[in-house]
């Protein structure tokens, strides 16, 4: 066996291969940095490719997330201005789904209160319509009575009036 020229020498990778079609094998020497200098920036590659993906996958994963809570987010917040009071609140959304859904049923839920509060105010200002009414018509016959009973009082103090005169 020949000897390694001097580079060669230290940690190596020697590789002998025969074929019966040669008649003499081959033998291979390789520095053991070269091939593992190979390798390594293969990992460093690999490696750097896995972080960005990585990094792509969790931007994606963040914005597809807020594209789905933030319809949510809004709702809910719209449903606490209603609890405050402010039916004057609406959602919009114009997406085919469900949470544009439950945001349409919201709107058509507020717009049915809105409309049962005022056939409310309605009817109670109706009622309260009426019972004026009743007091007024009860209030006629009273004030009637009274201004006969006062002319009637008055016609017999002036006839006393009269009376105490002649």
């Amino acid at each position: 066996m020949s000897q390694l020229p001097p580079r060669s020498r230290g940690k190596s990778i020697r590789s002998a291969t025969s074929s019966p079609n040669i008649r003499d094998g081959r033998l291979s020497v390789s520095s053991y940095k070269e091939i593992m200098s190979g390798v390594n920036m293969m990992f460093a590659m690999f490696s750097s490719v896995l972080v960005l993906t990585l990094i792509l996958v969790l931007v994606v994963a963040v914005k597809l997330s807020e594209t789905i809570t933030k319809p949510i987010v809004k709702l809910r917040n719209l449903m606490n201005q209603t609890e405050k009071g402010d039916l004057s609140v609406r959602f919009e959304g114009d997406y085919k789904d469900e949470v544009s859904e439950l945001g349409r049923k919201f709107n058509h839920m507020i717009i049915r209160i809105q409309e049962l509060l005022d056939r409310v105010y309605q009817e109670q200002e109706n009622k309260r319509q009426a019972e004026l009414k009743v007091v007024q018509e009860q209030f006629k016959p009273h004030f009637l009575y009274n201004t006969l009973d006062t002319i009637g009082w008055m016609a017999r103090n002036i006839q006393r009036t009269i009376s105490c005169i002649w």
